[in-house]
């Protein structure tokens, strides 16, 4: 697989679905709306990219300090606002099984932050 891009949003944690799903659907949104305009920024400053059909992404978790690493079902559930976000921003064409596959990791790191990289397969 050939490395297209790679995104790196520093301070910035996905969200568990155990606390996505107490959370008021306001809440959610705002969270949305965070990673969009994480996603703008990053497109005003290293210009426009769009994915290519089909795109392997790998997103990486890093956790720092008092974090939590999170269940394995919940690690990959917490992606799901940000997948959406990329969809909304115009960098995923779309998120079916079609265009998208997806890996989630997590690891132990000095500072927070969620890496997102995205391949084309060769």
């Amino acid at each position: 697989m050939t490395l297209l891009r790679q995104i790196d949003l520093y301070d910035t944690d996905t969200v568990s679905p155990n606390v996505m799903l107490r959370a008021h659907w306001a809440v959610r949104k705002k969270w949305k709306q965070k990673y969009q305009q994480l996603f703008s920024d990053w497109l005003q400053q290293n210009g426009d990219f769009t994915c290519p059909k089909p795109v392997h992404i790998d997103i990486t978790r890093c956790v720092a300090g008092r974090g939590k690493m999170m269940d394995p079902d919940n690690l990959v559930g917490s992606v799901k606002l940000l997948i959406d976000a990329l969809r909304e921003c115009g960098i995923l064409y779309d998120d079916t099984p079609e265009c998208v596959s997806i890996q989630v990791n997590q690891k132990w790191s000095k500072q927070k932050c969620t890496r997102i990289a995205f391949y084309q397969s060769d």
